[in-house]
């Protein structure tokens, strides 16, 4: 299982990733740990990509958004949950 979270920094906001080991049948248990271990050596490059492409469009924007402007510290770490719910 891969859990992402955003946090709310002085500075922006942090990417945190957690990998665990998957649980339930031995079968698929197995095939999980094929599939992330395949996975896993692309990854950084991934983060590294996405994080230049996070920094890239926020530049072409002028950088970050003026005190009191975009969202609260409490809306950015409800969304990952609120975009989770059926509508």
């Amino acid at each position: 299982m891969i859990d992402f979270r955003l946090q709310p920094t002085e500075s922006g906001t942090r990417l945190i990733q957690t990998f665990s080991k998957a649980k339930g049948p031995l079968h698929g248990r197995i095939i999980s740990n094929l599939v992330l271990s395949k996975f896993g050596s692309r990854w950084q490059k991934f983060m590294d990509a996405f994080k230049e492409s996070i920094e890239t469009d926020l530049a072409k924007r002028g950088g970050l958004p003026r005190e009191g402007g975009g969202l609260s510290a409490g809306a950015i770490e409800e969304a990952p949950a609120a975009s989770l719910v059926e509508r």
